[in-house]
């Protein structure tokens, strides 16, 4: 039902989500040198932003998986919020969004560390808060998974059959 806890916690990961999606902010920047020109970079959750410090060229690149990944992880939390009455479903539909949240995060820090090794000196680099939007993702999909289980056990069986009619 809309008033237990688990759907407090489903409409927040999913806002969340929406929020990235809508928002793509910041999570990490690097100042470097590339044959004596100094550039800046600018990583968000689906683009990249970059440009040349001296004479202004501008680079952009979109990462559509990681796009997909977020629209995904969003449609799984929303559609788990309204099967209240089929438990086993909306805990695989969790499932399915921690594992999209799990391969976003592990996307992000793959571009910001083959970024860092790369053969650019850099000068400066800064990973931002707005990484840890993945794991507050994660553990809100995870209290609800606890919730949902809790839920579960108090309520009786045969509240989960569908009425025959």
């Amino acid at each position: 039902m809309i008033q237990r806890i688990q759907t407090i916690f489903l409409f927040l990961s999913f806002a969340m989500g929406a929020i990235l999606i809508f928002v793509n902010p910041i999570y990490a920047e690097y100042e470097y040198e590339l044959n004596g020109i100094n550039y800046q970079v600018v990583f968000q959750y689906w683009s990249t932003f970059g440009e040349e410090v001296q004479n202004g060229l501008m680079m952009f690149n979109y990462q559509w998986i990681h796009f997909v990944l977020l629209l995904g992880l969003s449609i799984l939390t929303f559609t788990a919020i309204f099967l209240f009455r089929n438990p086993k479903i909306q805990i695989y539909l969790i499932i399915i969004s921690t594992v999209f949240t799990g391969l976003l995060t592990f996307c992000l820090m793959y571009d910001f560390i083959s970024f860092r090794s790369s053969q650019v000196i850099v000068n400066n680099k800064d990973l931002n808060a707005h990484i840890f939007w993945t794991v507050l993702i994660t553990a809100l999909n995870l209290l609800s998974i606890v919730a949902i289980q809790v839920d579960r056990r108090s309520i009786p069986q045969n509240y989960f059959a569908s009425p025959k009619g």
